[in-house]
């Protein structure tokens, strides 16, 4: 065992050393840079996920200080000005701080030309749309421009608190605590939220606290964990179910429970759902139907590296749309009503669902599902988080001559190897195993 674990650090240092040399030669910055740096990376961290498996006794606190040390090579970095999500974040933080409703106007609207500076503005992509930001996450703009202004080390910061309760969380949700560094080493949540500074990390707090609180029966504190991963990002929108469906079967299964109180327990906790979303959205009530155009829009116009989405344009054209919301709602279906598996599993495969028949799946969308796999290996979804950054390629023609052209050979190499190794997961595989189980606790 000594040989695997001096192995383990060895390759524990290695992906620090690749971070730190990737950082230093400002190699992620450049698209097609970043594309092979990234693949190493992932290899050296799919090396270091499968000595996980041997017997070795792994010091928490080295792989706490490792995950810091790598977060830390992205604090100071001034090529952060040039991504164009978070100048979208300290946007909306100043035009809060100004009295505005982000929600009313477009940051090339004239009634913002006071704050179109030489800084933010130029950074800020799709200048003639409303923000499309859900209320929680504009409340943490703005928290972060009130203390920070212009800073983005603020928002740093508060993802760094943030990632400190998703640690917590899993370390009080999963077993075996060694595969905790399975969320924190992944290359994917680092880059996504310390480069690329995209506030879906905080999203990832809130429903592993929503999943923890539901686990202990502290149902409000749960409800009120997932209404701000909702609006954080909308994605969580697909969990109510299962949390609702779960709900019910715990309360069910209590003695002491007759018919109008299990309704009254229902309706006062759907209540309580409905009114915390009202209440995070009065602020910004005033901006009335603006303050979902972007979203709307968003879903029609926006494609981006979709294999479902591409594959029903291919054969269905027009049609695509209607199709894959069919497919997406007979799915979902099936695993709200008629899969025989646990509740965390069922959340993970909502997510997962969901991610994959969006018409656009960028590379931070995954990070998403990377704290499930904390739970249970997957290697479909290993597979996918590691190969996801080379569709970004249509970005380097896109620089360089304004022609956006996806390769169907890029999205082949993504998805055919994922959907088999799905296929074996859901047949043979880790969820196979777990369907299983879930089915024998049913039947005794």
């Amino acid at each position: 065992m000594k040989k695997y674990k001096l192995l383990f650090y060895s390759l524990l240092l290695i992906i620090l050393l690749l971070f730190a040399f990737s950082k230093y030669y400002n190699l992620l910055n450049k698209i097609e840079y970043k594309i092979a740096a990234t693949l190493l990376l992932f290899t050296v961290y799919f090396c270091i996920i499968l000595l996980l498996k041997k017997k070795i006794k792994i010091n928490f606190i080295i792989i706490l200080i490792t995950g810091l040390i790598i977060r830390a090579f992205f604090f100071n970095d001034p090529s952060i000005k040039s991504q164009a999500d978070v100048n979208r974040y300290i946007w909306d933080g100043r035009v809060q701080a100004q009295g505005i409703n982000p929600y009313l106007y477009p940051p090339d609207s004239v009634k913002l030309e006071s704050l179109q500076d030489n800084r933010i503005y130029p950074n800020i992509n799709h200048k003639g749309y409303r923000t499309i930001y859900p209320p929680l996450a504009q409340m943490i703009f703005y928290i972060s421009y009130i203390i920070g202004g212009d800073s983005f080390y603020t928002l740093k910061f508060i993802y760094l608190f943030f990632e400190g309760l998703t640690l917590l969380f899993l370390f009080l949700l999963v077993k075996e605590k060694k595969y905790i560094l399975i969320y924190f080493l992944c290359p994917l949540i680092i880059l996504e939220s310390y480069l690329g500074m995209h506030i879906d990390i905080i999203g990832i707090a809130f429903i592993l606290g929503a999943i923890y609180f539901f686990k202990k029966e502290r149902f409000y504190l749960s409800i009120f964990m997932l209404v701000c991963s909702i609006l954080i990002k909308y994605i969580t929108l697909v969990t109510v179910p299962v949390f609702f469906i779960f709900y019910i079967k715990k309360i069910s299964f209590k003695k002491k429970i007759n018919k109008f109180q299990f309704y009254q327990n229902l309706f006062i906790k759907t209540l309580f759902f409905i009114l915390l979303i009202l209440l995070f959205y009065f602020p910004y009530i005033k901006a009335g139907k603006y303050i979902f155009e972007s979203f709307i829009q968003y879903n029609q116009k926006w494609k981006f590296n979709g294999f479902i989405h591409q594959f029903f344009i291919y054969f269905t054209g027009n049609y695509a749309r209607y199709l894959s919301v069919a497919f997406l709602s007979l799915i979902m279906f099936f695993i709200y009503f008629r899969l025989k598996a646990e509740f965390i599993i069922k959340i993970e495969l909502t997510l997962l669902t969901a991610l994959l028949f969006n018409n656009a799946l960028y590379p931070w969308y995954l990070i998403w599902i990377i704290p499930f796999l904390v739970f249970h290996l997957r290697i479909s979804i290993f597979y996918l988080i590691g190969i996801i950054y080379i569709s970004l390629h249509v970005f380097i023609k896109y620089k360089a001559t304004g022609v956006w052209d996806e390769k169907n050979i890029i999205l082949f190499l993504q998805y055919i190897p994922f959907y088999i190794l799905f296929i074996y997961d859901l047949l043979r595989g880790s969820y196979a195993e777990q369907f299983q189980n879930s089915s024998n606790n049913t039947r005794s």
